[in-house]
């Protein structure tokens, strides 16, 4: 069975909250955590558990920058 967005998101969050981020809220670790799921199911498509775990959260980083950019262009147009 192949894992939902929701899923993916929550496994990036747990993920997220065990490395310590304190600087962002819940909702902004979430909000990284859906990207992830984008950037998964980009790279890879759908996929089961097993084969999210042999990912070993590749690409994560890439999830947070599109976070970092996506807040900046946010914060740019209250401006």
């Amino acid at each position: 069975m192949y894992m939902t967005n929701a899923q993916i998101a929550k496994a990036a969050f747990d993920h997220l909250k065990d490395m310590g981020v304190y600087n962002l809220s819940d909702k902004q670790v979430w909000r990284i955590g859906y990207i992830y799921a984008d950037v998964i199911k980009g790279y890879h498509g759908s996929v089961t558990w097993s084969e999210f775990k042999g990912l070993h959260f590749e690409c994560l980083s890439e999830a947070v920058e599109r976070f970092e950019l996506d807040r900046e262009a946010w914060l740019a147009s209250r401006n």
